[in-house]
């Protein structure tokens, strides 16, 4: 492997393994620079060369102490090692399966590393706080901008009586409350009066009841309502809603009443 590389005019570090030594080294590869796992010159040689690879960061402090501490650990690693020629295959199985998960998780780690340095670099750009927001969107998971939009919802929902965010949900349903009339429904009605009086909602003739959005807080209600439910049709993954119905035990869709209860209305 070594005399191939070697061969291809690739830059090359060979590390020698006790009980290997200079000697064990081929034909090809004599003269060429390499050095011993357990030698502190040879160590400091290939950290720089990683360095200038751009592949090692480690602060001099750092390294010298972990190289150190590898050095002097090495006689116990090898009497250790040296003792284990083979591995049983449910064992080499199961260290492979360990293996690809701690790869898979170190490769999650590293585009999540990723993302925050390009988030970084986008916030230093930014002029004001529109900008910033954009930006902390552009970078939020599904469910961060879920739990974003519905918060926003709920702080301004908190002041609009119970009769209005009822004629919302049949908005977002796109359809017309109509409630009815009669005893026992007087406590409704007793709230959707209220909710006209303040202006919230407006009735119909034939008793139907909308969203007044002549009202300013109705306005930004149905603004956000029309947000939170564009995230959810257009902009929202594939895996996100599969998850929340799972969790929640009712579907990720404004139009359903527990949805509406347990999610939207505060």
């Amino acid at each position: 492997e070594l005399g191939a590389t070697w061969i291809t005019g690739l830059d090359t570090f060979p590390i020698l393994v006790p009980p290997l030594g200079y000697e064990s080294l081929k034909a090809v590869l004599i003269g060429v620079q390499s050095g011993a796992i357990n030698d502190k010159d040879a160590l400091n040689e290939l950290r720089d060369r990683l360095t200038t690879a751009g592949l090692a960061t480690a602060k001099t402090g750092r390294w010298e102490s972990k190289r150190d501490e590898f050095i002097t650990a090495f006689p116990r690693i090898q009497k250790k090692l040296s003792g284990h020629t083979s591995v049983p295959v449910a064992e080499h199985e199961t260290l492979k399966e360990t293996y690809a998960a701690a790869q898979a998780s170190i490769e999650e780690k590293d585009a999540k590393i990723d993302d925050l340095e390009a988030l970084v670099n986008k916030l230093k750009d930014c002029k004001d706080k529109t900008e910033v927001a954009d930006v902390m969107r552009e970078f939020s998971s599904d469910e961060e901008e879920f739990d974003r939009l519905r918060a926003e919802f709920r702080q301004l929902a908190r002041e609009a009586p119970r009769a209005a965010l009822e004629a919302l949900y049949y908005y977002a349903r796109g359809e017309e409350w109509t409630p009815r009339t009669g005893f026992g429904n007087e406590d409704v009605w007793e709230s959707i009066d209220e909710a006209k009086e303040r202006g919230f909602v407006a009735v119909s003739s034939s008793d139907r009841v909308t969203p007044d959005e002549r009202h300013p807080k109705v306005q930004k209600l149905v603004g956000k309502l029309e947000e939170l439910n564009q995230f959810m049709t257009e902009r929202v993954g594939d895996d996100f809603p599969e998850h929340f119905a799972e969790t929640h035990d009712y579907p990720f869709d404004m139009t359903n009443r527990d949805f509406w209860k347990g999610q939207i209305k505060p």
